[in-house]
């Protein structure tokens, strides 16, 4: 949303629900209207569908769809994107979906995916993000491996609502960080972020407003102006 150009690697989700997520949330509507049968037929959601596209146009934002990606195949892709020279940073949504396990065991497979992303950072210069599943205790599903190979490593913890017309909470713990001193984003007690289910969904900060953007309220108007 910053303009970083940047790939994301989409192991679970599709690109379109990747950039449905995205256009929901510049229009300041909820992503499951691109594919709601009824609103889909509405042609103010099209035009303002495609205004909202050119924010992300010349933004250097990549989508590459990929289930059951194996590692080799995520080292491979990692490095012809970062020789390209269009992206700063790769995105890898997660660490548990990457597959290529062979004889080793689980725990020994994903920290060898951690180890490997590491060296890819390193090695072209480039930033890479991975998201990665907590156990219910709060650890690294299949071990600590992925803490040993990262920079730095945040845990999203949650507030859940009591009740469903609240909006559930979340903060950042910072287990992990090389080069700058620990710092939690909020806490248990003082929440960071509220799930916004009306517009994206997306997790937004506690004292920013709704997203709403103006020139998606009137299509009609819009294009008698134009």
């Amino acid at each position: 949303m910053s303009g970083t150009p940047h790939l994301t690697l989409a192991l679970e989700m599709s690109s379109e629900e990747l950039m449905h997520r995205l256009l929901a949330r510049e229009m300041g509507i909820n992503a499951m209207s691109f594919v709601d049968p009824e609103t889909r037929r509405d042609p103010d959601l099209a035009y303002n569908a495609a205004h909202a596209m050119e924010r992300f146009k010349g933004s250097g934002l990549y989508f590459l769809k990929r289930p059951r990606m194996s590692l080799d195949d995520l080292k491979a892709t990692i490095s012809r994107a970062a020789l390209s020279g269009k992206v700063t940073g790769v995105i890898v949504d997660y660490l548990q979906l990457v597959s290529g396990q062979g004889r080793e065991t689980l725990t020994a497979h994903y920290e060898n995916v951690a180890q490997v992303l590491a060296e890819c950072a390193k090695l072209h210069r480039i930033w890479i993000l991975v998201a990665f599943q907590v156990n219910q205790e709060g650890g690294v599903r299949y071990g600590e491996g992925l803490l040993n190979a990262c920079d730095m490593a945040l845990f999203l913890g949650k507030n859940e609502a009591e009740y469903r017309h609240m909006n559930d909470m979340a903060w950042l713990e910072m287990r992990v960080s090389r080069f700058t001193p620990l710092q939690d984003i909020g806490n248990e007690n003082v929440p960071a972020f509220v799930i916004d289910r009306k517009v994206g969904p997306h997790f937004r900060d506690i004292q920013e407003q709704p997203a709403f953007n103006p020139d998606f309220g009137d299509a009609s108007r819009a294009r008698a102006e134009a």
